[in-house]
């Protein structure tokens, strides 16, 4: 849901990375994961493609309150699909392009939601199911600040793993005085983490251009614009947990049917939408102020 213009907004952000952990490395291994070229080669396989396609992330997850002095419960399940397409551009180079939507959906039943009962208002909203992106990025060995693109990986027994984490603040999308009850203050703060796992003999093999992997993603942030809940302290826990599909045809029906009920072209078009979007920005565009 981090868009790249999101990203270059952000007035005050930092971000950290896991220290390494790699242990003795297979005997058929054949990165060094000293050299940024293996690096994005090894990224590219876990998190893309190293040819031109697209790739899927799957996901279910939950959405928990952290609102202070309160028992932190879960509010909402969300279910979606994140969609990437990978080009190989040379030199150790690739771009990539993401877009994701995600529905909203019950805490209890899993059902998709159409409207919404809010405990922390008790009254009814209607769910705005999010797209983002799209997120536009370039990996080299080289990164845009001049550093070489040199990643914290984890190899611990048979898997490979990375985890990073970034946080930061920016100005608001929805502006308290226009957005009373959408709006969660001036200042947008976020923390969010990502870590991949994939079998290391998947990555190391030369025929596979692409490996399946598990995605495990966490993302603190205001509440939702749509749940109205206007300067209420706290924020919301975004939890889920994905699998990278390579073969379009494995991806859930009922996902895959929820998010075309809502976007048609999501599949079908490389570019489903042109214009940046996240849950925030959408609701802006797509929802009227409400005072009370």
């Amino acid at each position: 849901m981090l868009t790249r213009r999101r990203l270059i907004a952000t007035a005050a952000a930092s971000s950290y990375v896991m220290g390494s952990s790699v242990q003795a490395q297979p005997a058929n291994w054949p990165f060094d994961l000293s050299k940024p070229e293996d690096n994005v080669k090894v990224f590219a396989k876990v998190a893309g493609s190293l040819d031109d396609r697209t790739t899927y992330l799957q996901y279910y997850g939950e959405i928990f309150s952290a609102v202070p002095n309160q028992v932190q419960t879960r509010i909402l399940r969300l279910k979606g699909i994140a969609k990437s397409r990978w080009q190989n551009t040379g030199e150790s180079t690739f771009f990539r392009r993401n877009y994701d939507f995600g529905l909203f959906c019950d805490p209890e039943t899993d059902e998709i939601l159409e409207t919404f009962q809010n405990p922390f208002t008790c009254k009814s909203n209607v769910p705005l199911h999010y797209k983002s992106g799209p997120l536009e990025s370039t990996v080299s060995p080289i990164r845009s600040n001049g550093q070489p693109y040199v990643l914290p990986w984890r190899i611990t027994g048979d898997q490979l793993s990375l985890t990073e984490t970034s946080y930061g603040e920016r100005e608001n999308y929805l502006s308290p005085d226009t957005w009373p009850k959408a709006s969660t203050g001036p200042r947008f703060y976020f923390n969010t983490s990502s870590t991949y796992i994939a079998d290391i003999d998947d990555v190391a093999n030369p025929e596979f251009m692409s490996v399946n992997a598990d995605h495990i993603w966490t993302f603190l942030t205001p509440f939702p614009a749509w749940m109205l809940l206007g300067d209420l302290p706290g924020f919301a826990l975004w939890r889920w947990v994905a699998r990278k599909i390579i073969d379009s045809t494995e991806l859930d029906p009922v996902i895959v049917s929820g998010i075309e009920q809502r976007v048609p072209n999501f599949f079908a078009d490389e570019r489903p939408w042109k214009e940046h979007s996240n849950g925030w920005i959408q609701y802006m565009k797509e929802r009227r102020p409400v005072s009370q």
